[in-house]
């Protein structure tokens, strides 16, 4: 059988130091599309949740550990099944960083990689464009 092979721009990162990996294209619009609405749903709930009243501990755990299994959930869509679980360690993915949830540090490094490979391959669009007009241009 034929076969062609082409490159698809999937780039794997490890995740601090190596507790996970994960694999995604920064430039694929529908992977940021669902990447961008998690985060938005995220931070959504997260504004919500400021000013909610909790009657006891237990409560407040319940409700964190139901808000921790929303974003694993969010983060196995997109990543894949078990991505929540090795990118925080076993630690709530609302437990504080740096002055942010460790949620929004996650997604924010992801963010973080999607303008520089974009430009990254706009870069490298043009030369390889231009050798093939060249080469078949009549």
């Amino acid at each position: 059988m034929n076969a062609l092979n082409f490159p698809i721009g999937v780039k794997t990162f490890d995740v601090n130091d190596g507790a996970a990996q994960i694999s995604f294209n920064p430039t694929d619009v529908n992977f940021v599309s669902a990447l961008y609405d998690l985060f938005a749903e995220c931070a959504e709930r997260y504004e919500t949740d400021k000013d909610k009243k909790f009657e006891n501990n237990t409560a407040f755990f319940e409700y964190v550990q139901q808000r921790d299994a929303e974003v694993s959930d969010g983060v196995d869509r997109l990543f894949g099944e078990g991505t929540a679980a090795a990118v925080f360690q076993g630690h709530s993915a609302h437990a504080m960083a740096e002055g942010l949830p460790l949620w929004t540090n996650f997604f924010l490094s992801v963010i973080d990689t999607v303008p520089e490979e974009m430009s990254k391959q706009i870069r490298a669009s043009k030369p390889r464009v231009e050798k093939y007009l060249k080469k078949y241009h009549r």
